[in-house]
């Protein structure tokens, strides 16, 4: 067959795409107006599990002549057309453009649907209390480094929940505007923390200097002499910058977890976890009183880390993590028991469980 029968051939499917698309678009209209007559968030991320789920599995079916990965890569952008066409949403992110809550942000979400920058994590966290943004998006821990704390202390002080989330491999690259020689270095101080043992080798003599962003990092390169940016490859692009070396992470397998914000949390799948805050009693054996209702519910914990309380010096709070939705009965007995042993619990959300490899 010639390269003309070929693109005779793709131009016939391509067709065929459309009007299959054009078809599915009515139903999404269809259910976008009953959704908002039922005063339903657009985005659910429980129906988006399930949507990547059953095309993983026809995909497979298929012979997998795509890559998975591919396949998710094509659906996401169709249901991020689908949710604008049902709602027009926007989407706070702790930006400016170009950072990695902003990729991180349109992996979830997609390009079709507007996102919005923040000068800071509580700027995301007030965008969507004001009921103005339906969403945010928030860096939650990284993979190296732990959590990042301004986020759990926000999360700790407001009424928004956890309604998913979402894991980015991040590679950090260092840029210049052009060839001098490196007096200083900028970049937000995670990714510093990241490149530890590559700035040690390369540049010991080099000045620090931490910024809000890496992006901000990018912007100060483009006008200073002598300067160089830790950064991601998109804000290297967006500014034209010069890579001097890529990947520079001490850890290849460097990745960063991303909390998706909003004022409820998702639905049940199956395949869930929950994350709540609890305050225990100040006395002997309050830790080991908080963790055995875990093992008589039958509730797999994943994650517990302490913080201290701002209101009160030198008493502690624990964030948890454990499978299971706050829906489940066995998860809603947990919490009954954990409520009348600690002084105080808050669920900041249940959703559907994701890892690494999955995003």
């Amino acid at each position: 067959m010639s390269l003309k029968d070929l693109r005779q051939n793709i131009d016939e499917i391509d067709q065929r795409l459309v009007s299959i698309l054009s078809e599915r678009s009515n139903i999404v209209k269809q259910i976008g107006a009953l959704k908002h007559k039922n005063n339903a968030n657009p985005f659910a991320p429980d129906r988006e599990k399930a949507v990547y789920d059953k095309i993983t599995k026809l995909n497979q079916e298929a012979g997998q002549k795509i890559p998975d990965f591919m396949m998710r890569n094509i659906w996401r952008e169709i249901m991020s057309a689908s949710i604008a066409m049902e709602k027009p949403i926007k989407v706070a992110y702790l930006g400016p453009e170009a950072s990695f809550t902003h990729l991180a942000a349109k992996s979830k979400f997609g390009n079709s649907i507007e996102t919005v920058a923040q000068a800071s994590i509580p700027e995301v966290f007030k965008a969507v209390s004001s009921g103005t943004i339906a969403y945010g998006v928030v860096p939650a821990e990284n993979s190296m480094e732990g959590s990042i704390y301004q986020t759990l202390d926000m999360l700790a002080d407001n009424n928004l929940k956890i309604c998913a989330d979402i894991y980015c491999a991040i590679h950090q690259n260092l840029a210049v505007k052009s060839d001098t020689k490196i007096k200083r270095i900028y970049s937000h101080p995670q990714p510093f923390a990241q490149c530890r043992k590559y700035l040690a080798n390369h540049y010991p003599d080099a000045e620090l200097i931490e910024t809000a962003s890496t992006t901000k990092a990018a912007q100060l390169v483009v006008d200073e002499e002598g300067s160089a940016a830790i950064c991601s490859i998109e804000a290297v692009e967006l500014y034209g910058l010069k890579t001097i070396k890529t990947n520079i992470e001490d850890d290849s397998k460097n990745t960063t977890r991303f909390f998706v914000i909003a004022d409820t949390f998702a639905g049940a799948t199956g395949k869930d976890r929950t994350s709540i805050i609890v305050e225990a009693h100040d006395e002997v054996g309050a830790l080991i009183n908080i963790l055995s209702p875990f093992k008589t519910h039958n509730v797999t914990l994943t994650k517990i880390e302490s913080r201290p309380l701002r209101t009160r010096a030198w008493d502690y709070i624990f964030f948890i993590d454990f499978n299971g939705h706050a829906e489940d009965p066995n998860v809603a007995n947990l919490i009954k028991e954990l409520s009348q042993i600690a002084k105080q619990v808050q669920v900041l959300g249940s959703f559907p469980i994701t890892t690494p490899q999955n995003n």
